[in-house]
């Protein structure tokens, strides 16, 4: 039996009553495994724009019945972290299931335009933005046509894309967009590329949508939704050791060698190993779905990893909090660790880096 008692949409508050039966309690110095057949009052606080708030002894978010909105979604809370700072801050309820359900058929059919290009790419059709930094006409074309699609079924909507640039006020309604992450891969004739694209509003992206062509995989999450892949749930590598599998390291030519060099070494030098992918979209979408235990670029955009990070985030992984860490301007490092190594993962990282993270945690 669910009673869910909620005033107007920005109300302060939600109540819900919810038999406990339905909720699996994690293990604790505080309790047993599950909780007793019994009624629970659960509190969800909610305001514009959203910050976070500490709150302890809330029983985990269902397992088996899934209320919609969820009963509470996500408490929030802040927790050092060695020299990072680390924080939930989401506490959200998802409402906007129009414009998550257009992106997603706008992936799919910005895939269609992009694999008209693919392998037919000609010389005067390139060129380069900046050292292994290429834009193709596939690039513009792609983009084009899903600002076409926004400004059509969301007129007052703002858009930031890669190749055409736009505002970045995350407190509105703000569409980011990366019509190929990859391009690169994309030109060489690699599967490694696929369409991003990222909702963001009231301070923190609402949901992401990751779609690959060349394997017909999409990665989708809500900001108080599971991540999914072509709608199966899927969730972090449960890893107890970086020797148990590969971490995703991708570098650009703004990053320091140096700094790649030292990170390459630890990792070896703790048994782990890596690999490049080529889009940082599909590194971190692999580590939310357990191929790799995490992934690390020293220098991303927001078009890059706004919706994948929220993807991960909704796995279980800890990730960079993109925006509270101040990075929509001009981007910055980004980390994304399975839990149980994160430490390892955070390890790995620069000093510089590890102090400019605000790291959200599941």
């Amino acid at each position: 039996m669910v009673l869910l008692l909620s005033m107007v949409r920005n109300s302060v508050f939600r109540i819900s009553l919810a038999k406990t039966s339905a909720i699996k309690k994690p293990r604790s110095d505080k309790g047993g495994a599950h909780a007793k057949k019994s009624l629970v009052l659960c509190t969800h606080l909610r305001w514009r724009p959203f910050r976070s708030f500490s709150l302890e002894g809330f029983p985990a978010r269902t397992d088996g019945l899934r209320f919609v909105p969820l009963m509470y979604g996500v408490l929030s809370r802040r927790v050092k972290t060695g020299a990072s700072r680390c924080r939930l801050y989401t506490g959200q309820v998802f409402d906007d299931h129009e414009r998550f359900s257009v992106a997603i058929d706008m992936a799919r059919e910005a895939g269609t335009v992009a694999l008209e290009y693919f392998g037919r790419l000609t010389s005067d059709q390139l060129r380069n933005k900046g050292p292994h930094d290429l834009v193709s006409e596939a690039d513009l074309e792609v983009e084009q046509f899903i600002r076409n699609r926004i400004e059509r079924e969301f007129p007052t909507d703002k858009i930031l894309g890669e190749e055409q640039g736009g505002g970045i006020d995350t407190d509105s309604p703000l569409w980011v967009i990366d019509p190929i992450d990859g391009t690169g891969e994309f030109v060489r004739g690699s599967r490694n590329w696929c369409i991003v694209i990222s909702f963001v509003d009231a301070g923190a992206t609402q949901f992401g949508v990751v779609y690959s062509p060349m394997t017909d995989e999409m990665f989708t999450a809500t900001v108080d939704g599971d991540a999914l892949l072509n709608s199966r749930k899927i969730a972090c590598a449960s890893a107890n050791n970086v020797s148990q599998g590969v971490i995703t390291l991708e570098h650009s030519s703004s990053n320091s060698t140096q700094d790649i060099v030292s990170m390459v070494t630890k990792l070896l030098d703790g048994g782990g190993n890596y690999v490049r992918e080529g889009s940082g979209a599909l590194g971190i979408c692999n580590a939310a779905c357990g191929r790799s235990l995490g992934f690390i670029e020293l220098s991303l955009k927001s078009w890059d990893c706004l919706g994948p990070l929220l993807i991960a985030t909704r796995a279980g992984c800890i990730t960079t909090d993109f925006i509270a860490s101040g990075f929509m301007q001009s981007g910055g490092p980004v980390v994304v660790a399975a839990t149980n190594v994160s430490d390892s993962i955070l390890a790995l990282l620069p000093q510089w880096a590890r102090n400019e993270q605000v790291l959200s945690n599941p």
